[in-house]
């Protein structure tokens, strides 16, 4: 059971402004067999899968690359580091199809700076950045 992510959850923050929504979601054919769903933004999900450790998985059904499951972070304290650098996991889900231009030109557009700029998104990264800062008893890596 990976502890940073019991904690995540205890911190009962609305993860879908981050594309981390838990529970619910709908199964797909693409989910391994194994997963353990830790959260999904529509039909993406994002994972642990048995016997690879602490490592995260993005799953998306709609991939626009060869993959449908691939590899998004070493482990879930790099996962909500990349969350918190980007804002959300559009950006994360998308990136290993994207060129530097065309993560710059999204990470750059207008509507997501103003989506990011959201009091609920800022929210959310706030009450997970004070999480991992505040080390003892809380969201430490």
């Amino acid at each position: 059971m990976n502890m940073l992510y019991e904690k995540y959850k205890n911190l009962k923050i609305d993860g879908s402004w981050i594309g981390l929504e838990l529970g619910g979601g709908m199964p797909c054919f693409c989910i391994p067999i194994g997963a353990e769903i830790i959260g999904w933004d529509n039909g993406i999900h994002y994972c642990f899968i048995e016997g690879f450790g602490d490592m995260v998985f993005c799953v998306n059904p709609e991939t626009c690359c060869d993959y449908f499951v691939y590899p998004i972070a070493r482990n879930f304290c790099d996962f909500l580091g990349l969350i918190l650098a980007t804002g959300g996991t559009n950006t994360l889900q998308q990136i290993i199809w994207w060129d530097k231009k065309m993560f710059d030109d999204f990470v750059n557009c207008p509507e997501e700076q103003e989506y990011k700029a959201r009091p609920e998104v800022k929210s959310v990264l706030d009450t997970i950045r004070k999480g991992m800062d505040a080390g003892i008893g809380e969201m430490s890596c």
